[in-house]
């Protein structure tokens, strides 16, 4: 979709890409709209590189409105329709030559070294970039994302430089029932198929497996997540004051997120 200066939305077409995406509700995963908003705020609070996303309502009915990261907006045209550019975007699997339908391990996708290597080969802010990618595992196993998939991850091509895309489709799988919602993740930790098994030791052991420093690193990593049950409370409160964004939701994911902080410490 492609949003409109007076905050309508219209429909792209080829020559208007679209500028946002749009998610509607779920008949099978309650409170799911809620769910990714409390998340990829909660991401964005951290310092993680997120997209704006707003919970709208219009003729009764909610839907995520999501900025597209992989759009360039032009100058406003007679119009005023907000034209963009089409900036490239390659995901995981794409980058490491790998089918679309092999975006999860155990479906011969790619692994957490994979992506880690795709990095620290293609991009023009290694650095950054693989630190950013630590931090998304990280968060992927507080907030219980099971779904982390390789094709999750994307780079951008612009200007002759690759980066490491916005992160994305953050949301809690974990607090839906297992018969709806599978507990194996999409990449291993230290050869571990669920959260719930991962203890700190399984978190170093990743980081050496990247030829990191197993202990600086998980001492970035718990600098990176510090004040957190601060942050998901202060955020919990802050949706839970307004009509629109209240859900009962949010206290699942944060009983989450509180249980497993100890794992960095």
């Amino acid at each position: 979709m492609a949003a409109h200066p007076g905050e309508n939305i219209i429909c792209p077409n080829e020559d208007y890409p679209s500028t946002t995406i749009i998610k509607i509700e779920h008949k099978v995963y309650k409170n799911l709209l809620h769910n990714e908003l409390f998340c990829m705020m909660l991401g964005r609070s951290f310092g993680l590189n997120i997209p704006q996303i707003r919970l709208c309502e219009t003729e009764g009915r909610l839907f995520l409105d999501i900025a597209r990261y992989d759009r360039e907006p032009e100058p406003v045209n007679h119009d005023r329709i907000i034209k963009s550019a089409r900036i490239h975007q390659e995901d995981f699997c794409q980058a490491l030559g790998r089918p679309s339908g092999r975006k999860y391990q155990a479906d011969g996708g790619p692994d957490l070294r994979n992506c880690y290597q795709a990095i620290m080969q293609y991009s023009s802010s290694k650095v950054a970039d693989a630190f950013s990618f630590l931090q998304w595992t990280a968060f992927n196993y507080l907030i219980g994302n099971a779904d982390a998939h390789a094709k999750n991850l994307s780079f951008l091509h612009k200007n002759g430089r690759i980066t490491l895309a916005p992160f994305y489709d953050l949301l809690s799988t974990e607090i839906y029932p297992e018969k709806l919602s599978s507990r194996k993740i999409a990449m291993l930790i230290n050869g571990k198929d669920q959260y719930e098994k991962m203890r700190h030791k399984d978190f170093l052991a990743l980081y050496e497996q990247l030829d990191l420093n197993p202990s600086q690193t998980m001492k970035n990593i718990a600098h990176f997540f510090a004040k957190a049950a601060e942050k998901t409370d202060s955020l919990r409160n802050q949706l839970n004051s307004a009509r629109l964004t209240a859900s009962p939701v949010y206290d699942d994911i944060v009983g989450l997120i509180k249980k497993r902080l100890s794992v960095f410490e």
